[in-house]
């Protein structure tokens, strides 16, 4: 479906004016164009997608983040500790990439982050990440 812009609205609203030529001609432009601006604030918004307002409270819980050194691992730590949990466990292959999260985290609340070594493609250091987990 093919969206009409602004500037095709109101050809076609001088074409309905031309083709029938009344004295309601301006009014005809006019009410055309204030309800298809209307109609197009309401569609972006829709399209944009909503805003969450809840805000979960998370005190007391541990959130393990896999891949939390970058992307939307990183992303979701950063967000998740303003959300005040108890502890964040960053897990990841390299130390140094997770401590460069913890510290971008500092503006937020760093001392709830917490490093543990995870490689998912090791399925010994998967084991060994679950026993240091439980203890």
């Amino acid at each position: 479906m093919q969206l009409i812009t602004l500037p095709r609205a109101i050809f076609l609203s001088l074409l309905v004016i031309f083709m029938h030529r009344n004295e309601y001609s301006l009014l005809t432009i006019g009410v055309t164009s204030i309800l298809y601006l209307a109609f197009m604030a309401l569609l972006r918004k829709h399209c944009d997608g909503g805003v969450n307002y809840h805000s979960p409270n998370l005190k007391g819980k541990v959130i393990i983040v896999t891949g939390a050194n970058s992307g939307i691992g990183e992303a979701a730590v950063l967000h998740l500790s303003t959300l005040g949990p108890h502890k964040i466990i960053l897990a990841c292959r390299t130390k140094s990439k997770a401590l460069e999260t913890i510290k971008k985290a500092k503006n937020f609340n760093p001392d709830v982050l917490e490093f543990m070594q995870l490689d998912l493609n090791d399925f010994d250091s998967i084991k060994g990440f679950a026993a240091q987990f439980k203890a």
